[in-house]
């Protein structure tokens, strides 16, 4: 009896649509990775796959930028966030603001500066 009475809370809940819904994360920028052939872009290029995880890592002390956000897959450099695309995503690490990465889109044959895309979402 009592099994019943929660299964028909739970289907009331269900139907009248006040479950929780997901949070949806928010694209804030789209670039290509800088740097591609100074890191170890050209080393894991065979296990990088589209929609793949990539970690964000503040550098403030990087000598040629002090906004200098470094791009990794897993535990390789593939390079960084380009210059001047780089201020407001630094702020918001630097505010201790969680914010994801993931491969967009991998271009064999172009140049290396837009061989990675990537995308950032809050």
């Amino acid at each position: 009896m009592q099994n019943r009475h929660f299964e028909s809370i739970r289907k009331r809940l269900f139907i009248s649509g006040t479950r929780a819904k997901p949070r949806t994360q928010s694209s804030l920028q789209i670039s290509s990775v800088a740097g591609f052939h100074h890191h170890r872009a050209i080393g894991v290029w065979s296990f990088l796959r589209e929609g793949e995880e990539l970690k964000l890592v503040r550098e403030p002390q990087n000598p040629f930028d002090p906004a200098a956000v470094a791009i990794y897959f897993r535990n390789d450099k593939l390079g960084y966030v380009p210059r001047g695309e780089n201020d407001r995503l630094a702020g918001m690490l630097d505010r201790g603001e969680r914010l994801s990465a993931r491969i967009r889109r991998l271009r064999k044959s172009e140049m290396s500066r837009r061989r990675i895309q990537f995308e950032v979402l809050s």
